[in-house]
């Protein structure tokens, strides 16, 4: 599998702004840009592909890519929490051009390591490019939903991250740092 692409962020944070503020008791909205920015990059520290917890939180949209078809017939996609609606299993054929693949030759499951696509005993994998890399891909929707279905313990995290990142002053990185991964150690993807 090669590097995943994010093609759709998601369109809301799973902590807001408003939230963040009241955590860090500032009414003003003069601070709003830089809250704002902290409060990204403390999401951005536990979400998406470069995330530490190796999973979407708030959903988003991600391209995968692979050299080749599966021998074992299973597709590994690089985050759990997958939805069916969404998905799509495309290739590049010998003829350079993107084909999609019927949703009756594979199914959207999910074990420990997350999820994958298996295809089908009818599926026969057709002939691909050779002439680029990543020719079998498949788009993904992926993450917990809307922000309210983000679980509290990992939005606790966030925020904890965004104080430090306001403060780091008034916290222990190290202290800070054991918190947050008691929090979201039991969210953190086997194999991320």
């Amino acid at each position: 599998m090669f590097k995943p692409i994010c093609t759709a962020p998601p369109e809301d944070m799973p902590v807001t702004l408003a939230e963040a503020k009241a955590h860090l008791h500032v009414d003003s909205a003069s601070k709003d840009g830089m809250i704002g920015a902290l409060l990204a990059a403390a999401a951005a520290k536990f979400d998406g592909y470069a995330g530490t917890l190796g999973r979407c939180l708030v959903t988003q949209k991600w391209l995968a890519a692979y050299e080749s078809w599966p021998e074992c017939g299973d597709i590994r996609l690089p985050f759990p929490d997958v939805a069916k609606e969404g998905l799509e299993l495309t290739y590049i054929d010998v003829n350079e051009v993107e084909q999609t693949v019927a949703q009756e030759f594979y199914e959207l499951l999910e074990d420990e390591l997350g999820a994958f696509v298996r295809l089908g005993e009818y599926f026969r994998a057709p002939t691909l490019s050779d002439d680029q890399s990543d020719v079998v891909r498949v788009a993904i929707m992926a993450g917990y939903g809307d922000p309210e279905k983000v679980p509290g313990d990992i939005k606790a995290a966030i925020i904890i991250w965004m104080k430090y990142l306001y403060r780091p002053d008034l916290y222990d990185l190290k202290t800070i740092t054991m918190v947050v991964e008691s929090l979201t150690a039991r969210y953190s993807r086997v194999g991320a």
